[in-house]
């Protein structure tokens, strides 16, 4: 796609066209540079559009999410590092490449083990 093809990311979060492109390296470096400043983590919405909602987090070595629980189903997909997702008495150990699905409501809490980023999609109900 070109990027005269390309649309732009709104501040609402919506998609401009038919069609939304995103360097996700770019993205990645830009949040953890983020977090870098913030200490634990920082996250950054890509799409907030009818049920969709995609959202990158970078953590920091250490960094971690509370307990804690989404609406609708949940990806996660490790884009870089390493994390261990806990849900009920089990982790999950997931490195780059590596994708979970939670269902609605699900609880679960993150750590990262390095320095992490992971790109959520959560289809709200």
């Amino acid at each position: 796609m070109s990027e005269s093809q390309t649309h732009t990311y709104l501040k609402n979060h919506t998609l401009s066209g038919d069609a939304l492109l995103f360097d996700l390296n770019e993205q990645a470096a830009s949040v953890l540079k983020e977090a870098s400043g913030q200490g634990s983590h920082a996250a950054r919405t890509l799409i907030k559009d009818g049920p969709m909602r995609v959202t990158m987090v970078a953590f920091q070595d250490g960094g971690a999410l509370h307990q804690h629980k989404a609406p609708g189903p949940v990806s996660i997909q490790v884009l870089q590092g390493e994390i261990e997702i806990g849900v009920g008495s089990s982790a999950e150990q997931l490195i780059a490449g590596h994708c979970l699905v939670l269902g609605a409501n699900v609880e679960h809490s993150v750590v990262a083990h390095k320095q992490s980023v992971i790109l959520l999609t959560i289809a709200m109900t």
